[in-house]
């Protein structure tokens, strides 16, 4: 759905495999390394960037799935199709500065 441009259902499907099982790092890491590539090959495809960061921030690195947002986010400026994924974004980049926040 990501790829093709259907971004609230993209969301929908991204937010439930959130709620599955996320301890089989090598699932994770293949999904997470096949959408790096995909960007890598397909750099106009910003919404990827997305997918990059959500997988970061659910499995691996915070600060990464941050800065994974934040560059979405600045590529998909203007780009009122992506309201839904983009919403998030800054939820998540918020929530992060918050626990960041709470932590320190």
């Amino acid at each position: 759905s990501l790829w093709k441009g259907k971004y609230p259902e993209a969301l929908r499907e991204y937010l439930a495999a959130k709620r599955r099982d996320t301890s089989n790092l090598r699932m994770i890491l293949g999904v997470l390394y096949f959408l790096q590539g995909v960007l890598e090959r397909h750099p106009k495809k910003a919404q990827l960037l997305f997918g990059v960061a959500f997988v970061n921030d659910i499995a691996f690195d915070a600060m990464r799935a941050k800065a994974d947002y934040k560059l979405f986010l600045e590529k998909t400026n203007g780009r009122n199709e992506m309201f839904k994924l983009q919403e998030y974004a800054r939820k998540r980049m918020d929530a992060m500065c918050k626990q960041r926040d709470k932590d320190h």
